[in-house]
């Protein structure tokens, strides 16, 4: 009996360890088939950053059955996965915590990007005309076919959406404290992939609509078009010289006219006062007939309340078409790229040939050496209308079309050409593809946005600033914040600006008066400004803290502002992981500048992963952080060096590492053994 019961403790025994091995066994399987998702998953994001990179209308069938071939392998590769795993499911649970969620969450977002480029293929194939190697041929006469076709694929939209939130359901399942650190960045990188799906699907759902609004395929349109010189840089782009009106029916622009901007043009509201509708900060121009504080250059950095304010003194003046259904901005750099387009054009009256390259030359010409202010002004007036109709005349040659197409893109893309929409409906997904010059929140994330208002030159082509933003994170979430803006204005770049002659186009010293917005909560240190800047005001919005502060720069000289500030709880939790999220907004109007990045991890901490990727990492000892005088030993800096082209997001993940005791004796943190593994 006792040997009967030892048999069967042995067989027992003996199964479990077949069952143990054929699970590590599994394991091992398994492992290798998560290689091979995770390769497959490399390749998709490949295809996918170059779709969304390509300039739109470089975007070829080609690329997308490239994008719809890695999407296919992915989705094999999670199957093969999905199907190793059913047998050992509770050991993968046990020794791969969170990872089930993932592969699942991963499964159904490829089910939605399926969905989503079954639902666009339509559009895309009748847009490159059925050919696969061609190019995204766009004109405005065809908006009503590309209309139809979204619509017929809003069924595949709404199937996205579903598998969009059942995603959601699988990510918010997943036990984040206690995945390793692999799976916690893979699962903040689907997050991301997820919540940028979900806007574009929300997007596509909403274009239809959109678009017969905009092109004005139900009744016409009525816009208001206002031309900023972003020489002369304002918060939301620039000074209004010029201004105009176009009208839109059924796809086409049917008439258009353009002005120099004058004392009674447009009209101004004659019975209005603008301090009731729109009062003027104390720390902004205080301009001698305060009414045109609304026309020819507002304080807000948010385009879209420039236009509201805008639309308001229009359509309360005597104007031409009161009923304004929306507002379109354009700058001397857009004008630029659409130029660059043309080719060349003949400005009629003028008998001037203008290009992109002489553009600025030949305006600032006419202004310097013509009769007063205003000739040059109609000239711009008369050269924004002919390329109107010039760009008219082509919309039936589709190579330039294309170009056209491609340059007003770009301008949208860089804030050089923003939409606003008076219907609240339309305008949402403007703000969604950043189309309307809005500035992003800054109460849910670190932020940081510079917005200059030149203050009497037109020099700010010869300007070039450099931003560099300093931040270590404290235990305790905060995050402790230096902003570095430095201006340089060199004689070898502003000798051949015809922009700056102080005989012509104002003083040649450069003079701004910045608004530095950070977040809400941001505790300024009013104690270490900076002396080269005069502080004018701390400004408290709905969702930002701005420091206001006037700075004049000398001719061939540069200047540095610099700010210290404190925001407590910055940091969020993220499962045993934490994340740091930071916000850069780009000015309307204002070229691209260099921007770097140094973020400063806390003691016992390990850098895991970031986006954009990360220029380098190091530590440093015995470093004195400014003003806190807070002396941190082998803390991990983590460096960015950025392009400000748009709006940019930058993530970081790392981990916080415990110390732990065992008998008494201190033995490897958790971080440690994950890298000795």
């Amino acid at each position: 009996m006792i040997e009967l019961n030892m048999s069967r403790r042995n067989i027992i025994m003996i199964a479990m360890v077949l069952i143990v091995l054929i699970g590590i066994g599994q394991l091992i399987i398994i492992s290798e088939a998560i290689s091979q998702l995770n390769a497959s998953q490399v390749n998709f994001s490949r295809n996918l950053r170059s779709v969304t990179r390509t300039q739109g209308t470089q975007i070829t069938l080609e690329n997308f059955d490239r994008l719809d071939s890695s999407l296919s392998d992915l989705v094999l590769n999670i199957k093969r996965t999905r199907n190793r795993m059913l047998l050992v499911r509770p050991l993968v649970n046990v020794f791969m915590p969170g990872y089930t969620q993932t592969l699942e969450a991963s499964r159904e977002l490829t089910k939605a990007t399926e969905a989503i480029l079954e639902g666009i293929r339509p559009t895309l194939f009748y847009m490159v005309n059925g050919e696969e190697d061609g190019t995204v041929v766009t004109q405005v006469s065809s908006a009503e076919r590309i209309i139809e076709l979204f619509t017929l694929g809003r069924e595949r939209f709404v199937t996205a959406r579903y598998h969009l939130i059942r995603a959601n359901d699988r990510l918010a399942s997943i036990p984040l404290q206690n995945v390793s650190s692999e799976v916690a960045a893979t699962v903040l990188e689907i997050e991301r992939f997820h919540a940028q799906l979900s806007q574009a699907n929300d997007l596509l759902l909403q274009l239809p609509q959109v678009l017969s609004v905009a092109f004005g395929l139900d009744e016409e349109q009525q816009y208001l078009i206002l031309a900023q010189n972003n020489d002369e840089i304002r918060p939301s782009g620039g000074y209004i010289s010029t201004w105009g009106w176009m009208t839109v029916r059924s796809g086409r622009i049917t008439s258009f006219d353009y002005f120099p901007t004058q004392l009674n043009s447009p009209v101004p509201p004659s019975d209005l006062n603008i301090d009731d509708y729109y009062p003027i900060p104390e720390w902004w121009i205080q301009y001698n007939i305060p009414i045109y504080a609304a026309w020819d250059g507002s304080w807000f950095a948010d385009f879209r309340k420039t236009a509201e304010m805008a639309h308001w003194f229009y359509t309360n003046g005597e104007n031409q078409f009161p009923n304004i259904d929306g507002v379109i901005s354009i700058d001397v750099t857009g004008f630029q790229y659409i130029l660059e387009a043309l080719g060349e054009v003949t400005v009629p009256n003028f008998e001037v040939a203008v290009n992109s390259q002489n553009f600025r030359q030949v305006v600032y010409d006419i202004r310097a050496f013509g009769d007063g202010p205003l000739p040059h002004k109609q000239f711009v007036g008369d050269l924004y209308k002919t390329i109107f109709e010039e760009s008219q005349n082509y919309s039936h040659n589709p190579e330039l079309s294309t170009t056209i197409f491609d340059a007003l893109l770009r301008s949208l893309r860089e804030k050089h050409i923003m939409f606003y929409l008076v219907d609240d409906a339309s305008q949402q997904p403007l703000d969604i593809l950043n189309w309307s010059g809005q500035l992003a929140d800054g109460d849910h994330q670190d932020f940081i946005g510079v917005f200059d208002a030149n203050l009497g030159n037109k020099s700010n082509s010869s300007v070039i600033r450099q931003l560099t933003y300093d931040v270590t994170i404290n235990e305790d979430n905060s995050v402790n914040s230096r902003v570095s803006i430095m201006y340089d204005y060199p004689s070898t770049l502003a000798d051949l600006d015809p922009a700056v002659d102080p005989a012509y186009h104002g003083r040649l010293r450069y003079g701004t008066l910045a608004q530095i917005f950070l977040p809400p909560n941001a505790q300024v240190n009013l104690e270490a400004l900076d002396p080269d800047a005069r502080f004018v005001d701390l400004v408290d919005h709905d969702t930002h803290r701005a420091i206001v502060a006037i700075m004049n720069l000398p001719f061939d000289t540069s200047k540095r502002l610099q700010y210290e500030y404190v925001t407590p709880a910055q940091v969020q939790q993220y499962g045993k992981y934490r994340v740091y999220d930071l916000l850069i907004a780009k000015q309307p109007g204002s070229k691209t500048e260099e921007v770097q990045v140094q973020v400063t991890i806390p003691l016992n901490t390990k850098f895991i992963s970031a986006t954009p990727p990360i220029a380098t990492s190091y530590l440093f000892k015995d470093v004195n952080f400014g003003i806190y005088d807070d002396y941190r030993l082998d803390q991990e800096i983590i460096e960015f060096r950025l392009s400000l082209v748009e709006d940019i997001h930058v993530q970081l993940l790392f981990e916080v590492c415990t110390k732990r005791t065992w008998n008494g004796q201190e033995v490897p943190s958790e971080c440690e053994r994950e890298e000795e593994e």
